[in-house]
């Protein structure tokens, strides 16, 4: 089961609620019989006194939280094992991080997906004051020259700027794995399904209501890029996600 999620609302002082997310973390809202279960879930925890987040359950995800067209999985560590995130909230990955979305990555580096930690830890080379890029390692003979810059995922300054404790650097020879915690979380938007297999879409930094979509994992996202192109909610069943909670995220 994932770590616990608190400080819902705008103001993180008022009288907090908590959920549990996880396979065996059901709800049971009193407009209906029905259990709903808590995973798949879609997430992003949002900044406070900047930005919300939002929390949608039921195999939706909050369209009006990403900024990109597609999903991108996260590659987990070693290929082909089974995911661990929804028992412990931490996961392996290889990726490989850049400072530009036009870098194909080659060689991945063995890295650290962790819920519970409160903080960015990036390689040495990758500052905490500049926007940087996540992303998958290439197959085997795939073409780097045909890399989709679409397949990086964007972690922006501002998400460390605005809180110097939410990120530090490895030392150059320092051979612990980076580590993507909390504030990857504020960065992107988060879908994770039943098996655990985590989908990640940059998010965007403004306060929208939620609007909540049928998740399908090879869909076409519509970007938002400015609080002008909010998507407005049109009769969404409760059925359909039953949980949308606007968060103030603090670290």
């Amino acid at each position: 089961m994932l770590p616990t999620l608190s400080h819902l609302g705008p103001n993180a002082d008022v009288y907090p609620a908590v959920f549990h997310l996880g396979l065996n973390a059901d709800l049971y809202p009193d407009w209906t019989s029905a259990v709903v279960h808590t995973v798949p879930f879609g997430i992003n925890l949002g900044q406070d006194d900047h930005f919300y987040g939002s929390i949608t359950v039921g195999g939706t995800y909050d369209a009006n939280r990403v900024a990109s067209t597609s999903w991108n999985i996260l590659p987990v560590n070693p290929p082909g094992s089974n995911s661990t995130f929804l028992r412990n909230g931490v996961q392996n990955l290889l990726i490989c991080f850049s400072l530009n979305s036009t870098s194909s990555c080659t060689q991945g580096t063995n890295s650290t997906l962790d819920f519970n930690n409160n903080e960015l830890v990036l390689p040495a080379a990758v500052p905490c004051n500049k926007d940087f890029f996540i992303s998958r390692e290439l197959a085997d003979g795939e073409d780097a020259s045909r890399w989709d810059p679409s397949e990086s995922i964007l972690v922006p300054a501002n998400i460390t700027s605005l809180n110097a404790k939410a990120c530090r650097n490895l030392d150059e020879n320092d051979p612990s794995p980076p580590v993507l915690g909390r504030p990857f979380f504020q960065a992107t938007y988060a879908y994770v399904n039943r098996s655990g297999a985590v989908f990640i879409v940059p998010a965007n930094p403004f306060n929208l209501t939620v609007k909540a979509e049928t998740f399908e994992a090879n869909q076409t996202l519509v970007p938002i890029t400015s609080s002008a192109t909010e998507l407005r909610a049109t009769g969404i069943s409760a059925l359909a996600f039953t949980l949308l909670v606007s968060l103030a995220y603090m670290v």
